[in-house]
């Protein structure tokens, strides 16, 4: 999902878009919710959140998974936010993608694994 996720990123899709896009077939995210995630980048989504970070946390449904991800953010960036992420440029906004695409993921597939 990672990859594909980063196929997406800005070809045409921002980055909140990106990670819904990376996740349609297991959630089946509609078109319509995709483009309704125009909004959600570069710092739009609420409180200033990374897009990205801003769409795994809404696919995410375990609050661990979303803790663990906000943490990543945290360590690797130094922030949440998008504009701190980006005027501290100790992460970009294609790393931000790749970690939040990674989270989304690997909750997916520990949902998986606990449903068999």
């Amino acid at each position: 999902m990672k990859t594909l996720a980063l196929s997406h990123f800005r070809k045409p899709y921002n980055c909140a878009q990106t990670i819904y896009k990376s996740m349609e077939k297991h959630h089946l995210i509609s078109n319509e919710t995709i483009n309704k995630l125009s909004s959600k980048g570069g710092g739009r989504a609420e409180d200033g959140t990374c897009g990205a970070l801003y769409a795994a946390l809404q696919i995410i449904d375990c609050q661990d998974s979303k803790t663990h991800l906000i943490e990543q953010f945290e360590n690797h960036g130094g922030s949440t936010r998008c504009r701190e992420l980006r005027k501290t440029n100790k992460i970009s906004c294609h790393d931000c993608v790749a970690i939040a695409a990674e989270g989304a993921e690997k909750h997916i597939l520990t949902q998986g694994a606990a449903q068999k």
